[in-house]
């Protein structure tokens, strides 16, 4: 999983230190299992909650996605076309119809 990757990545700079084997290395990843594993189930889980919650809010909250958008855009760290996302005037034309962000579209917006 990325989460292990991530730990992997943070214990390289004791191994190239001389501090951490990698033989010390594999059994305090085997350790950690259970408690990584449950970990990303948690944030699974909590992910999808997210999800399924701002798309039941719909269009209650397409003026807070709309000024997120913005800002992330404003700052250079979002490309509206490259990530799929409606432009403002889209947006507003989807509000009008009301039609809120669909479920993939809060997906980007929450890797965000």
């Amino acid at each position: 999983s990325d989460v292990e990757v991530n730990i992997k990545i943070a214990l390289a700079s004791a191994m190239r230190k001389g501090a951490l084997t990698r033989p010390a290395r594999n059994k305090l990843l085997a350790e950690m299992t259970d408690e990584v594993s449950a970990l990303v189930l948690s944030n699974n889980y909590e992910q999808t909650l997210a999800l399924s919650l701002a798309r039941k809010r719909g269009l209650a909250d397409v003026a807070h996605q709309s000024r997120f958008m913005a800002a992330l855009e404003a700052r250079g760290l979002l490309d509206r076309h490259v990530e799929a996302l409606p432009s403002p005037a889209a947006l507003a034309e989807r509000e009008a119809r009301g039609e809120p962000l669909t479920r993939a579209e809060l997906g980007v917006l929450l890797a965000y």
